[in-house]
């Protein structure tokens, strides 16, 4: 694979290395499987090629965006310019976190910001079906998010249709490119404790479920082959160090006394930068474009720090938020090997992930609190119990996942017909209406009028110990939740419905330990996929 975009420079994957070798060694061999088994890692990446004298490249667009913060119709349209001025169209859209998929007033006030940025914007259009996506979106989480409507994604899905959350972390396939990623922020305080958050969310929680977890780390950690493009929110660790820092500190002076003592920066991420080295690393959350190159030392591969996945040399770019006048949106081209399966892009279920999500499920449970370390002790900071990666029972980085889940996953693969994501998506709450503002603005009249009725009554309820009744279950205008988050009147989950998360739970034969993703479904491991496959 080779990107071009940040200043003309091109990057040769690993990947690409590999079917070179492959190429020259096997030019005899007949044809590579459609889909191949992670069970030969010299294959994986070399599945839509075909050995030939001749290799025919597909060239991919990707535009990628850093904080959204709800302004879809904003990013939208630039990136529609941007396509009219440079005279190409993008395959695929790259959004950095802050995405903040509000559906409804529920979901604004559920979501770990200000009062006076809750705003509905317009990705509430998107969902309701009045807009549609103009080009495959794929986004992470930040700091910012609607967090029941990511809790409903934890593992990934459709957020709105062309619109997809790659999960707390996660890896899919779209048009040849294995695309890794990391949402949330690192927390010192929260990156060791299990996940306790649970639907309704309190005020902590709130703000707690948008820490990145360890566990979600060591998932990543597992992966044994390559990835080609890696997308977070914030910035790994020590990733200043090479770049312009200078520039840097001239735009965000207030950075320099992290940097100087080296705690600008995930912790989390600089492991996963040195572990699986992607030759493109995307990130914002910085609201600043930065760009850096990171040289790996041969010396980290021996060192507990992968298993032969990644290249020597990784791209860092950083982008700004959507507003005006703002380094908010670039677009990169991307060579991949060309695609068997004619038509567009579209994407796919990484088979090595959906094994290692179905071996380590039972991490995110809050029975394993304080054993997920990592193997990294309380050196970045946090809880734990040092207990390391050998108390949680997990594998060493780069590992890979276990044989038994892996063929369970490549025979489910088999019996829906394949890796592709099928368009099922699903509303799984009511979402907000354009009449609902209107509605409001004439129903305010009739409530002055029926203000000195609320007076009296006011004055009745003082009379009982000075204190008045509260609505528990909170009004339209989004009142007090259980956790002081705010609540609306719309229910929380639609009665039947089932989120793509909750979906791959069966298909993996599961149980829903995250709280009302879908079914409780308790299916012996040995039992067929093929009756939980929609």
């Amino acid at each position: 694979m080779t990107v071009q975009g940040l200043h003309g420079v091109h990057i040769r994957t690993k990947s690409s290395c590999r079917l070179l070798q492959f190429m020259s060694r096997r030019m005899s061999c007949c044809t590579l499987s459609s889909r191949p088994s992670l069970l030969q890692p010299e294959a994986t990446h070399i599945k839509s090629f075909r050995p030939r004298l001749h290799l025919d490249m597909c060239r991919i667009q990707i535009a990628v965006e850093g904080c959204a913060h709800g302004e879809l119709d904003s990013i939208y349209g630039a990136l529609r310019r941007m396509e009219e001025a440079k005279g190409v169209k993008a395959d695929l859209l790259i959004c950095c976190g802050d995405f903040q998929a509000v559906r409804n007033k529920r979901d604004l006030h559920t979501m770990p910001v200000p009062p006076k940025y809750r705003q509905m914007n317009s990705f509430w259009q998107y969902y309701a079906g009045i807009k549609v996506a103009p080009v495959p979106t794929l986004f992470v989480g930040g700091n910012h998010e609607a967090v029941e409507h990511m809790w409903e994604l934890y593992y990934g899905g459709w957020a709105a249709p062309r619109i997809r959350f790659l999960g707390f972390s996660g890896v899919v396939r779209f048009g040849g490119l294995r695309i890794a990623g990391l949402s949330g922020v690192y927390r010192p305080a929260s990156y060791h404790r299990p996940r306790v958050e649970r639907p309704p969310f309190t005020a902590q929680q709130l703000r707690s479920v948008c820490a990145v977890r360890s566990f979600e780390v060591q998932r990543l950690l597992q992966l044994s082959t390559p990835v080609d493009l890696f997308v977070s929110h914030d910035w790994p660790r020590g990733i200043v160090k090479h770049g312009n820092e200078s520039a840097l500190l001239k735009r965000k002076p207030f950075l320099k006394a992290e940097i100087e003592a080296g705690s600008f920066g995930s912790a989390a991420g600089e492991r996963v930068l040195h572990t699986l080295r992607p030759p493109l690393w995307l990130a914002a959350h910085m609201h600043t474009r930065f760009e850096a190159t990171v040289h790996h030392a041969d010396s980290g591969r021996g060192s507990g720090a992968g298993g032969g996945s990644g290249c020597g040399t990784t791209r860092f770019l950083a982008l700004d938020k959507c507003m005006p006048g703002r380094k908010f949106l670039t677009m990169l081209q991307v060579d991949v090997g060309a695609r068997e399966a004619p038509g567009a892009p579209c994407f796919e279920y990484d088979e090595e992930w959906l094994a290692i999500v179905r071996g380590t499920h039972e991490w995110t449970a809050a029975s394993h609190g304080g054993l997920f370390d990592g193997g990294e002790g309380n050196s970045q900071g946090g809880g734990g119990s040092g207990g390391g990666a050998a108390a949680a029972g997990m594998r060493e980085a780069g590992a890979g996942a276990d044989l038994a889940d892996l063929l369970f996953v490549q025979g489910a693969m088999h019996v829906r017909g394949g890796c592709a994501i099928s368009n099922d998506w699903e509303q799984t709450a009511t979402p907000h209406s354009s009449s609902t503002t209107s509605s409001k603005k004439s129903s305010s009249s009739s409530s002055s009028k029926n203000s000195s009725s609320e007076k009296s009554s006011n004055s009745s309820s003082s009379n009982n110990g000075g204190r008045t009744t509260s609505n528990k279950s909170g009004g339209s205008n989004g009142g007090g939740s259980s956790g002081g988050g705010g609540t609306s009147s719309v229910p929380r989950r639609r009665p039947g419905a089932v989120s793509e998360t909750g979906r791959l739970l069966q298909l993996l034969q599961l149980p829903d330990t995250l709280g009302g993703q879908g079914p409780l479904v308790r299916v012996p491991r040995g039992a067929s996929a093929a009756s939980l496959d929609d």
